[in-house]
């Protein structure tokens, strides 16, 4: 290698930094790029897999990211924001069972995720559980009371179990 390659050449921490500021500028290729070069040099990172799943995300790349979030994962079983964030991707890809699940695990493992409560309202409006849904719109706003979404999305979820009700023959 020669020196002016040695000499450019960036660390993970800085291709990942680089990364979070092409991300923040919406920058998304190029947020990537700089997370794979990361990767490259430290691929037992599950903040550099999860980063790289958000810029995916952002691109509505939702299979993409899915499959970062899954690496970050098996790199950190413990990841509440990669399951809550692979969650919104599969709901996103209409896959809400999966999508349940993912914000379950996340919930179980931080209760204050406010929005994971939120998408698992959603998820569950989705399959028609809207009973257990507006259980899980609740306990967002008993994390959060200010999450207006919650709000809204339980009203909803209200009125479409009413419907539902009212349309069951009698």
């Amino acid at each position: 290698m020669e020196m002016s390659q040695v000499e450019n050449r960036l660390s993970a921490a800085e291709y990942f930094e680089r990364g979070n500021r092409h991300l923040r500028d919406h920058r998304c290729d190029d947020a990537i790029a700089c997370y794979d070069l990361a990767i490259g040099e430290h691929p037992r990172i599950a903040e550099f897999h999860f980063n790289k799943g958000n810029a995916h995300a952002q691109q509505h790349h939702f299979a993409d990211a899915v499959l970062c979030y899954d690496t970050a994962l098996a790199l950190r079983l413990d990841y509440a924001d990669a399951l809550a964030n692979r969650g919104n991707c599969l709901y996103e890809m209409g896959r809400y069972t999966e999508a349940l699940e993912s914000f379950e695990r996340a919930i179980g493992l931080r209760p204050d995720l406010a929005t994971a409560q939120l998408n698992k309202g959603n998820s569950l409006v989705r399959l028609h559980q809207y009973a257990a849904a507006l259980k899980a719109y609740d306990l967002a706003l008993v994390v959060d009371p200010a999450l207006i979404e919650a709000v809204y999305n339980k009203s909803i979820a209200l009125h479409l179990m009413l419907l539902e009700q009212n349309a069951e023959p009698q």
